[in-house]
């Protein structure tokens, strides 16, 4: 396989530039507190597809802090908002990086 080039690398690299997103997010709500009664695997499940990981912003990650910091949710729901969280810290920490290298 071909080494890529600088164009191309920079292209694959581009990354939507998006000045805000306009998201009420809540994780105290009914429908997180109701995965709790299910299967274990189901609510898992449920709870990663859940979580607006495709809303990447500072605003997502601070209400997910909000909504830990109230213990809510609790249990294995808990380990899995935890999970997420850390995956879009990942994702704005890379777009940062981007912007920073001038790739997007």
């Amino acid at each position: 396989m071909a080494a890529l080039t600088e164009v191309e690398a920079r292209t694959r690299a581009g990354l939507p530039d998006v000045d805000s997103y306009e998201v009420f997010l809540d994780l105290t709500v009914q429908p997180v507190r109701s995965l709790a009664d299910r299967e274990p695997r189901t609510t898992r499940r449920l709870a990663r597809l859940l979580y607006p990981a495709t809303l990447v912003s500072p605003a997502t990650v601070a209400a997910t802090d909000a909504a830990l910091q109230a213990r809510h949710p609790g249990g294995q729901l808990r380990v899995i908002v935890q999970e997420q969280q850390a995956i879009l810290r990942s994702a704005l920490a890379a777009r940062s990086t981007a912007r920073r290298l001038n790739l997007s």
